[in-house]
């Protein structure tokens, strides 16, 4: 049996079908579940399977059965997987695939496009938004850029200590766009896990950049010609502070300006920040977190 295939996710899958038989799997990974519930699903596997965890004490996971009691979500429940953070790339603040499970149980949403290789990255973009829209409990939005803005304005309306930390928001339209792209290509070498040859598709146009010194690969965060912020706004709202304790004086100008420091700042507005709004701000998420 030849096989082309790179990750030993997908290459269990086209042992497993190949096999045929029964077969008892020793895997402890969510994307070899979700790989083998779609295969059965689909039909391409077609002996009974169960999935032990190599961890002691942990239960046996009957892949047949877990189809049969979730066939309502089967057919999307690849491309959800991926378009919600897997192994190979980023996931979601607060949205776990508990979130994504309800989405898709509503019956609302397709994401047919997500990993079809017949499709463009944009049209796999276009059913993604609609789908993490519904994941935020915004489905009345337009684009995550939208969901942001509404989701900054909530918590810094209700938060007492400064604007909430960046990483716990909704990502803008640009970066979105790049992590879809970077789930469209995933999930096309999933699809094809079955066959021999994953698909013919260059990573460098699915959000994925080359470093010319050790030609690896790195997540493209946003387009060449997209800012992550308005210059205009990172001289106003970041500081310089680099001592051993940075911050805690007025000569930081967030300190001064009664602002909480930000990931913008060379102090990183985290735990290492002495800026009192910064510690207030903290506390504030902990304790919201907490409730």
């Amino acid at each position: 049996m030849s096989i082309t295939h790179e990750e030993a996710d997908t290459m269990i899958i086209r042992q497993i079908a190949y096999v045929g038989a029964s077969e008892v799997l020793v895997a402890d990974d969510t994307d070899v579940f979700v790989l083998l519930c779609h295969f059965v699903f689909e039909g391409d596997i077609t002996g009974y399977v169960m999935m032990v965890s190599p961890v002691k004490g942990r239960s046996f996971i009957d892949i047949n059965a877990s189809v049969e009691k979730n066939r309502d979500v089967m057919g999307n429940l690849l491309a959800a997987h991926g378009v919600t953070g897997c192994d190979t790339f980023a996931t979601y603040y607060g949205i776990g695939k508990g979130v994504a499970l309800k989405v898709l149980r509503s019956n609302v949403h397709s994401l047919s496009n997500v990993g079809d290789i017949n499709c463009s990255v944009e049209d796999a973009v276009q059913q993604s938004t609609r789908f993490l829209l519904s994941c935020y409990g915004h489905p009345g939005c337009e684009s995550t850029t939208e969901i942001r803005q509404n989701i900054w304005s909530t918590k810094v309306s209700r938060s007492i200590g400064g604007a909430p930390k960046l990483q716990t928001l909704p990502p803008t339209n640009e970066t979105f766009r790049e992590n879809v792209a970077r789930g469209h290509l995933q999930v096309a070498i999933w699809r094809q896990a079955i066959q021999p040859n994953p698909p013919l598709m260059d990573p460098l146009n699915y959000g994925w950049s080359k470093d010319e010194g050790s030609s690896s690969l790195y997540p493209t965060i946003a387009a060449e010609n997209v800012a992550f912020a308005p210059e205009e706004l990172l001289k106003v709202i970041k500081c310089s502070c680099d001592s051993a304790v940075p911050c805690q004086t007025k000569r930081c100008g967030c300190y001064l300006a009664g602002m909480a420091c930000t990931s913008f700042c060379k102090c990183d507005g985290g735990h290492g920040c002495f800026n009192q709004n910064t510690r207030e701000c903290l506390q504030a998420e902990t304790e919201d977190e907490n409730m």
